[in-house]
C-alpha cells in the first residue's frame, strides 16, 4: 500500500466556505443525518471538527471521507 495514498485529496468545495461556530448539516453514508456546529478546521480545509448535536463529542472529518458537511440553509433534499 502506498504510504502517500489519500494525500491528493482536495477539500470538498463547500468546506472552503465553512467557518468555526457555523451551524451545519452532516450527511454521512450509513448514518442518520445530523446537525452540529463547526468547532475548528485546518487552514487548507482538509480537516473539519464538528460538535454533533445530541451524540458523541466532537468528530473529525477528512476531505476524503464519504460525508457532506453543509451550511444548514444549503442542505439538499437527498444525499
Amino acid at each position: 500500500m502506498d504510504a502517500n495514498a489519500g494525500n491528493d485529496y482536495e477539500p470538498p468545495a463547500n468546506w472552503g466556505t465553512l467557518k468555526p461556530g457555523q451551524a451545519v448539516q452532516v450527511k454521512e453514508a450509513g448514518h442518520a443525518d445530523g446537525t452540529g456546529i463547526i468547532d475548528n478546521m485546518t487552514p487548507d480545509g482538509a480537516v473539519v471538527w464538528v460538535w454533533i448535536t445530541g451524540t458523541s463529542p466532537r468528530r473529525m472529518f477528512l476531505a476524503g471521507d464519504p460525508v457532506a458537511i453543509l451550511p444548514e440553509q444549503e442542505t439538499p433534499a437527498a444525499f
